[in-house]
């Protein structure tokens, strides 16, 4: 499962929480939370799925980059490429058993 929180504390200062595949990483703001879950990833990377490397990391950097267009721009369409990329990123992060459809979304970019 897959989740980013936002908490507000009694101070005012946020916390973003998420969890990926049952990894949790929290910061100040979801920049942190998704570097600290970054380095989470990176530490797990012996324990992942066969096919981790190189395509889970190009599938996380094209995540990222269409995270910051959609932030940027605040298109709808670029923030459903950006879940389609996120997605991609999970489902090959995930087991193979939990991969099967994978093949559905697409690896860049809105389909016209």
């Amino acid at each position: 499962m897959t989740a980013f929180t936002f908490i507000r504390t009694a101070d005012g200062m946020v916390i973003a929480r998420g969890t990926v595949s049952g990894l949790t990483a929290s910061g100040s703001t979801l920049d942190e939370a998704l570097a600290e879950l970054r380095r989470l990833l990176s530490n797990g990377r012996s324990c992942m799925a066969p096919n981790s490397g190189s395509e889970i990391e190009t599938a996380w950097n094209e995540w990222l980059a269409l995270r910051q267009k959609a932030l940027g721009t605040g298109d709808l369409a670029d923030g459903i490429a950006s879940g389609k990329a996120f997605g991609r990123f999970h489902n090959l992060f995930v087991e193979p058993e939990g991969r099967q459809f994978a093949d559905v979304i697409p690896l860049r970019g809105v389909q016209s």
